[in-house]
């Protein structure tokens, strides 16, 4: 719920530069780019009228979320999600096209798959891992709810393995269809955030039939932003129709103008939303996955999980892991990621000698 609350804000941003991307960002460069990024979130000129205007796509991006979902799983979800995918994956590929055509491959290619193990340290784990909770969505009941929707013929063991797979391919091609474009333009392929709301713009407004393809571009990540946002709020739902006795629609309902409130204040006070940007992924997420990891391994009985994922070496293997093995991984990751986003978000001086391993305390920039 409240990754969703933040993310739905974002998905408006979206819809609102899939808008000014039918007119092109022909010769803009960086610093317009930023200003224009701030015009549309309400933080330069015209703060009122702009965050009105998000307001309302944020709106409607709920109430589209709203309808999905409580259409039901077949009527709703699997419908909406044959139909988006596929369109998803042939703008993805249509996007990467342009992007090898007309961008740096060459640099771009290095840039993703050459590795720097000087850069490599404890922060990169816990980056990794801090991504993998968010992309797949762990410890956030996501995978839970789809899981239990599965028939039981269906093989858990493989499903899993082609979900974590589907995501790290996607990601791959992602990054073929972002980066020769941005180091053909010459920005920051580090840019993080503003990579994509500010540095993508100028990207394309340098490039011939850039127009089209940033169209293309903001579409695709709509789409990819949309069907994330219906997963997420299934859980909820779901929850309210089984748990509470609400109706789909109703609890849809309910959700979604819960969700429009929060994201309103989120719209008004951008500090919100960082906020809960940073307790979402450097405390809620991996507090989830530590309670879901020992629930799975210590809680379940072992008839319990061999009636779904079968009897053998696997199944050995994978509860030895789950109980002995996962959760001081985890615990670990949620102590020291909590510290090292406290470190780069709110500039809290750690102890010294947590530095060895997050690395050194921010420094305020020079004046």
């Amino acid at each position: 719920m409240f990754i969703l609350s933040f993310y739905v804000v974002i998905s408006a941003w979206l819809i609102a530069f899939l808008i000014q991307s039918f007119g092109g960002f022909d010769g803009m460069d960086a610093a317009a780019s930023g200003q224009n990024f701030a015009d549309t979130i309400g933080q330069g000129e015209h703060p009122l009228r702009s965050k009105w205007y998000i307001l309302f796509l944020l709106a409607c991006f709920i109430g589209a979320n709203a309808f999905v979902v409580g259409r039901g799983i077949k009527g709703g979800i699997e419908k909406a999600s044959s139909i988006l995918m596929p369109a998803f994956f042939v703008m993805l590929i249509v996007v990467v096209g342009f992007s090898v055509t007309n961008g740096d491959t060459a640099r771009a290619a290095a840039f993703i798959l050459q590795p720097k193990w000087e850069d490599v340290g404890f922060g990169t784990f816990l980056a990794g891992i801090g991504q993998a909770f968010f992309s797949i969505g762990v410890g956030v009941g996501l995978m839970i709810t789809y899981g239990a929707y599965l028939s039981k013929d269906t093989d858990i063991t493989r499903s899993s393995l082609i979900v974590v797979g589907s995501d790290t391919l996607v990601a791959l091609i992602a990054g073929f269809a972002i980066f020769p474009i941005v180091f053909a333009a010459g920005l920051d392929p580090a840019g993080g955030p503003s990579l994509f709301f500010i540095s993508m713009p100028v990207a394309f407004g340098a490039i011939p039939g850039g127009a089209i393809f940033a169209s293309v571009f903001f579409a695709l990540a709509l789409f990819a932003a949309f069907t994330s946002s219906i997963s997420l709020m299934e859980v909820g739902v779901s929850w309210l129709e089984e748990r509470q006795g609400v109706t789909r629609l109703g609890a849809a309902c309910g959700m979604g103008f819960a969700l429009f409130m929060i994201g309103a204040a989120y719209v008004f006070s951008l500090e919100y939303l960082d906020f809960m940007d940073f307790m979402t992924e450097g405390l809620l997420l991996p507090l989830g996955g530590l309670l879901t990891v020992i629930f799975a391994g210590w809680v379940l009985s072992r008839e319990m999980l061999t009636s779904e994922l079968g009897e053998g070496t696997v199944m050995n293997l994978w509860r030895f892991v789950m109980r002995w093995f996962v959760p001081p991984f985890v615990g670990i990751i949620l102590v020291f990621g909590f510290m090292d986003k406290i470190q780069d978000q709110y500039h809290v001086p750690l102890p010294g000698a947590l530095t060895v391993l997050l690395g050194p305390n921010w420094v305020p920039p020079v004046e």
